[in-house]
């Protein structure tokens, strides 16, 4: 009669720990929060919520949002500082450029037209549909060279994490009056796990 191999039973109970740890990892929000942690390693040091402290830059990447929402202004308002102050000569106008009736990239040069900085100073980018895009649209135009992103806080430190992650060296700037809901804070929690796969190299 043919000798049926049973698995160990130690190698069973190892498997047992090894699915319940990575299940409780999961359920527990684990893995967002190691996610969040990375982007705020790599971003330590480099996030400032005040214009003024920032290094001079001649890119500054303003990343798009909602055009009717609040977190826009913040960010353009914050862009127009920098350029005012003289902390950064372009701004890259970055977001959903693709519909007639709606673009990012066009009502944010508006919006800074209004505040006064000129149309030289401003690049539109409309295929800025997601941050990695954005921030790889921004690489290739400073060419090595430092630049500045303008956002909320988390989403700056997702930025950085992922231009550092794409060989690339940038600093930030928080948009001004910023209030995070926590809904946007959930999302970027996730967002922030998708940022830490592309970052090494593992975007889908």
């Amino acid at each position: 009669m043919k000798t049926i191999s049973l698995v160990p039973r130690r190698d069973i109970i190892l498997a047992a720990v090894i699915f319940l740890t990575i299940f409780l990892f999961v359920k527990t929000g684990g893995i967002t929060w190691t996610a969040v942690k990375v982007a705020n390693l790599a971003s330590r040091g480099r996030v400032f919520s005040d214009p003024s402290k920032v290094e001079h830059a001649n890119l500054a990447l303003v990343l798009g949002t909602a055009i009717n929402g609040e977190l826009l202004k913040q960010r353009v308002n914050t862009a127009a500082l920098l350029y005012h102050s003289g902390k950064a000569e372009k701004l890259l106008l970055s977001g959903d450029g693709r519909a007639l009736n709606y673009s990012e990239p066009r009502t944010m040069r508006a919006m800074l037209r209004a505040l006064d900085v000129p149309d030289e100073a401003l690049i539109e980018d409309p295929n800025g549909l997601s941050t990695y895009e954005s921030v790889q649209h921004a690489l290739s135009i400073a060419k090595g060279v430092p630049f500045i992103i303008v956002s909320q806080s988390a989403h700056c430190r997702r930025a950085i994490l992922l231009a550092r992650g794409m060989g690339g060296d940038a600093t930030a700037v928080t948009a001004a009056g910023t209030n995070e809901s926590t809904a946007i804070s959930h999302r970027e929690q996730l967002a922030a796990v998708r940022a830490v796969l592309d970052s090494i190299g593992l975007r889908a």
